[in-house]
């Protein structure tokens, strides 16, 4: 299973609900939209409710606050929702995981693949990362930016 995240250096992820540093790093949105293209993406009730329309991407929510077949993705994202459980047998291998906190950390046993661009530099957040990196053996920069870069964690 993959796994996609954007993380300060201070490991900062979210601020607010949404991302520390707003929608500053387009080049961060370039490469998730190219990510998850045409893929299915597994999101947390809290990801969900702050997500932009995502066009071709199939969209499935784990949540105890919002109830299946409630609500809808706007702008021509199509969306499967399903209602959190602890039992992560649910979840298919084939979808990306991208947030938040607790859904990655709930499902990180399943994750082979983690994309994450570190940004280097902090920021003011309510929501930060556990460290996972002792969890996978390799990692590989795939992508650089001039704001940070995206490492391929892998088991």
């Amino acid at each position: 299973m993959q796994a996609i995240m954007a993380m300060a250096k201070n490991r900062a992820i979210g601020l607010n609900g949404d991302l520390p540093w707003g929608r500053i790093y387009k080049d961060d949105f370039k490469w998730f939209k190219e990510f998850t293209i045409n893929k299915s993406i597994l999101v947390g009730g809290g990801t969900y409710k702050k997500l932009p329309p995502l066009k071709n991407r199939t969209i499935w929510v784990l949540s105890n606050t919002i109830k299946e077949g409630a609500g809808g993705m706007s702008g021509g994202g199509e969306w499967t929702m399903y209602h959190y459980t602890s039992n992560v047998n649910i979840v298919p291998d084939n979808v990306i995981i991208a947030g938040g906190k607790t859904i990655y950390e709930l499902l990180m046993p399943k994750i082979t693949e983690f994309y994450v661009t570190e940004i280097d530099k902090e920021y003011e957040g309510d929501t930060f990362m556990s460290p996972f990196e002792h969890l996978f053996p390799k990692q590989l920069v795939v992508k650089e930016f001039d704001f940070g870069k995206v490492i391929c964690y892998t088991k």
